[in-house]
């Protein structure tokens, strides 16, 4: 049986949560807040490779064409997200 998107989210998932619960009980013992892993769905890494690749200046039209969209516009308008960090770096280049 082939390897789906689905199975791989929750064995991802299940990992999480595994390390979250062990987590918890460590902190507990060392008398501390538990520092637990965030679940992220594996689409939201995508979200953020392009975002990152725009935002190092790599073209659009390059970046449509490595992740597999037809029209640059979608790179653009769904995917890429403008960071504080990119605020802070292009106010510095108006002076």
């Amino acid at each position: 049986k082939p390897y789906t998107e689905e199975m791989f989210r929750s064995g991802l998932r299940r990992a999480i949560d595994g390390y979250n619960r062990k987590e918890e009980k460590k902190s507990v013992i060392e008398n501390r807040q538990p520092n637990k892993i965030r679940y992220i769905a594996p689409h939201e890494t995508r979200h953020t490779y392009i975002s990152r690749l725009v935002s190092k200046g790599v073209n659009p039209a390059t970046v449509a064409k490595m992740v597999g969209h037809e029209r640059v516009e979608t790179t653009l308008n769904f995917y890429t997200h403008v960071s504080d960090n990119d605020i802070i770096e292009a106010s510095k280049e108006i002076g």
